[in-house]
């Protein structure tokens, strides 16, 4: 069996590699991509209004110890390659001090999944937080 081929305004039989009968070879079925093994979890943290320069924002969570950076009036933010498809405690500790004075805490349960990126919102209550904010400046 030939086929034409037309180049350059010229035509070429050529003859097809498949003989009659034979078809040609199938796709190869989709493979399914694995799941990552890690993922980037973002965490976004508002706090309340709160007046120190020295305020930190820890995160753990496992065996991961973080510290939020500030991002602008009480927003704080991190992010890290976590593990997928992992439960653990997630911790974020609100301290004053560089971690002398623990102003609160929220404490609970998260498991990343297995798209490649996550983000966490945590929001502080002022409500959750006011029995520890000292009333005047220390």
């Amino acid at each position: 069996m030939y086929l034409m081929n037309k180049r350059n305004n010229v035509i070429y039989l050529v003859r097809n590699s498949y003989p009659p009968g034979r078809h040609f070879p199938a796709t190869p079925e989709a493979v399914e991509a694995p799941a990552p093994s890690n993922i980037r979890v973002s965490f976004d943290i508002t706090v309340p209004a709160y007046m120190s320069n020295e305020l930190q924002i820890s995160v753990v969570w496992g065996n991961k110890e973080l510290s939020a950076g500030f991002v602008i009036n009480e927003s704080w933010a991190i992010s890290d390659d976590s593990p997928s498809n992992t439960e653990n405690t997630l911790t974020v500790g609100f301290n004053d001090r560089n971690g002398d004075i623990k102003l609160g805490s929220y404490e609970t349960v998260l498991r990343t999944g297995v798209n490649a990126t996550e983000t966490i919102t945590i929001t502080a209550a002022l409500s959750s937080l006011s029995l520890l904010i000292p009333t005047t400046a220390i």
